[in-house]
């Protein structure tokens, strides 16, 4: 494994796209480690901090809610760069600052912050042993213990907080990386999506069976949007706080009506 820099272009990209950003320029911007989530009562105080600001119901809303966020700004970008620039983001949870936001126009949790933006490229011939490190890194070493934190705390399945997660990687694969893509780079895609939805062990995530199977499958047409998309298995409750009951396009409850 060698230590690489990411292109200027490279970084651009997942700035605009993915709303990262390098720490040391977050100086006067409140911002909180990532790795509070992982300490109850810091990550409890978070929930409820939060959980007022949304006038969301319930914690369990809330906890539902930042899985879908934080899945955004880590499992989005760390994907993207590992196959699109076969580039291995550090993706510790030490590594990141959660940049918060309490303006109504802004996200709530608008940005992530890195304090290393150094990656690591794969040796010739030894890809597949390079991308098995960089997804423990990102789910064994920080999804997957966030997850469990956050459903204890607010007592939610993980399986409704991995499909947050399973939702992010779908689309990414499957409309944005493909939409760009060409050439030898299509064949990588497909073939770590399939890594990732299929043959990954378990233990990569931190898990003792595979978290994003269950949930992949063909696309079936949606009844509320007539759009091809994939219903969701689980909700992730975004209607208990969106304006006038609105669901998402995939969302089950808005599908049986």
């Amino acid at each position: 494994m060698k230590n690489d820099l990411l292109e200027a272009d490279e970084w651009e990209y997942l700035k605009k796209h993915f709303r990262m950003n390098e720490a040391s320029s977050l100086q006067l911007t409140p911002t909180h480690p990532a790795a509070h989530l992982l300490d109850e009562e810091k990550c409890a105080g978070y929930l409820d901090q939060m959980t007022a600001f949304m006038a969301s119901p319930s914690r369990k809303v809330t906890a539902s809610l930042l899985a879908k966020r934080y899945a955004f700004l880590t499992v989005a970008p760390t994907l993207y760069a590992m196959t699109m620039y076969n580039k291995g983001l550090d993706a510790s949870i030490g590594n990141y600052s959660l940049v918060l936001s309490e303006q109504s126009s802004d996200p709530w949790l608008s940005h992530m912050g890195m304090r290393t933006l150094a990656v690591s490229s794969p040796k010739d011939g030894c890809r597949n042993e390079w991308r098995d490190r960089v997804l423990a890194g990102l789910f064994a070493e920080n999804i997957a213990p966030v997850w469990r934190n956050l459903s204890k705390l607010a007592r939610i399945p993980r399986t409704i907080l991995w499909e947050n997660a399973a939702v992010r990687l779908f689309s990414l694969y499957e409309k944005r990386m493909e939409k760009e893509a060409t050439g030898e780079i299509i064949e990588r895609i497909r073939d770590d999506f399939s890594y990732l939805v299929k043959l990954a062990p378990p233990a990569l995530f931190g898990e003792d069976s595979h978290p994003f199977a269950p949930f992949y499958g063909e696309e079936p047409a949606v009844h509320a949007s007539n759009r091809p998309a994939r219903i969701r298995k689980t909700c992730c409750y975004y209607y208990q706080v969106a304006k006038e009951e609105d669901y998402c396009d995939a969302c089950p409850r808005a599908n049986r009506r």
